[in-house]
């Protein structure tokens, strides 16, 4: 017998609920609302359905990807229901792809199979064009995507229950003259995740995709000396190193009227790196970190490195979610960092950061995998799952992503003492 959700006082609910699409979901006296703008919930009423450790789920959250929408997303927010009281949530985004733009590196090996290969990925690339439905942030890596309240529903009707909401979805916008291609879940811990087979069994496809990469805290570790002391030489002077080459460097925390001020610097900073990614799916709005920092205020924080001539050369920023420390954003200049090894200090910074916080874990994201694991950080597979949304298509979904997959082969370092 299912646990039924504890009654709960709202005042309004009613009305909030009566402002969204309603879609009665065939389980146990489940209901989902739709609402394509986070301003049509109020806080209080999203504090009722949402979780309250977990900021990239919060009503702040999605009030800062309204005021500042990454280039051609929309969004979709869902409010979930059983017998009238609230019990969960799903935080939908829209987003178009074109393989053309969003992938960028090939196999860079210079001969005749590699090269054959990067001309045939090309060909196909100028092909493939979509849109797709996720459940889940594309800005983040994670688990981001929905929430229901503990015993309420059985592992297994969660995930029909959450395929059924992007389906829905789907017919919703439709409606609209809204074509939406694919449906796509994102991101899991295959450990975490145990409904895996009934996903293979609505067709569903699994990829892996590139690893997130995380740093513990150790709770010895009371500051960057005891952090340090835990190295091996090898990498205590790579630390020294570091820090020597960057010293000419001016470092300073970001204010809401310097990140207005400097927006288009570091922009192009933050541009600078997201070309060369080899798979980018989401483009920032120019004033996403002077938005974030004008609802979050000081959990969200911005860093910037400056030259002798006081120009920024790179930033860096990060997002207090509770017990993790999440490295956000970032950018720099390439070649002020050959001389000033600026991105290897960031990591390094980020680790102290973490570190003087009391945060339990670093979160430093995904790419540049193997300078990552220098500072201490350690892979985490993360898997999507991705359906066609036509039946006959979606035969064809995993041979053609498999065939465009980038990968970033690394050889994972291991700087701290075996004890």
């Amino acid at each position: 017998m299912t646990t039924q959700a504890p009654v709960l006082k709202v005042d309004h609910l009613e009305n909030v609920l009566d402002a969204g699409i309603r879609q009665v979901l065939p389980y146990d006296g489940l209901v989902a609302y739709y609402y394509d703008s986070i301003s049509k919930i109020d806080a209080g009423t999203w504090s009722l359905f949402a979780p309250s450790d977990n900021i990239f789920l919060s009503h702040e959250y999605a009030r800062i990807l309204d005021e500042a929408t990454p280039t051609g997303m929309a969004f979709m927010y869902v409010l979930i229901t059983q017998y009238d009281q609230p019990v969960g949530i799903a935080s939908l985004q829209r987003q178009g792809f074109q393989a053309a733009e969003n992938i960028q590196n090939e196999n860079v090996k210079d001969c005749f199979f590699s090269n054959v290969s990067n001309y045939l990925k090309q060909v196909v690339k100028k092909q493939v064009e979509f849109t797709a439905i996720a459940c889940g942030n594309l800005l983040v890596s994670g688990e981001h995507g929905f929430w229901f309240r503990p015993n309420v529903l059985q592992v297994g009707t969660i995930t029909d229950c959450v395929t059924d909401i992007c389906v829905c979805a789907r017919d919703i916008l439709l409606k609209r003259g809204i074509e939406s291609h694919f449906y796509l879940l994102k991101d899991f811990r295959s450990e975490d995740f145990p409904s895996a087979q009934q996903l293979d069994e609505s067709r569903y496809f699994k990829f892996q995709v590139q690893p997130t990469m995380e740093l513990e805290i150790n709770n010895r570790w009371s500051s960057t000396e005891e952090y340090l002391a835990a190295m091996t030489s090898k990498y205590r002077t790579r630390y020294k190193r570091a820090r020597k080459k960057g010293a000419g460097l001016r470092h300073q925390e970001l204010s809401l009227e310097d990140l207005i001020q400097y927006r288009d610097i570091k922009y192009n900073l933050y541009l600078e790196i997201a070309r060369g990614i080899g798979f980018n799916l989401v483009n920032l709005h120019p004033k996403y970190d002077e938005t974030l920092k004008s609802i979050l205020g000081d959990r969200f924080r911005a860093y910037a490195y400056f030259d002798a001539e006081n120009t920024m050369v790179a930033y860096y920023t990060t997002i207090d979610n509770g017990r993790e420390l999440e490295a956000h954003f970032l950018g720099l200049n390439a070649e002020v960092n050959k001389q000033t090894q600026s991105y290897l200090n960031i990591l390094y910074n980020l680790a102290e950061q973490a570190i003087e916080g009391g945060y339990e874990v670093l979160n430093y994201g995904r790419t540049a995998l193997e300078i990552k694991s220098s500072v201490g950080a350690e892979s985490h597979d993360l898997v999507v799952y991705m359906r066609h949304a036509k039946s006959f298509s979606n035969r064809f979904v995993k041979g053609l992503f498999n065939f465009l997959n980038v990968e970033e082969p690394y050889t994972p370092r291991h700087p701290f003492k075996s004890n």
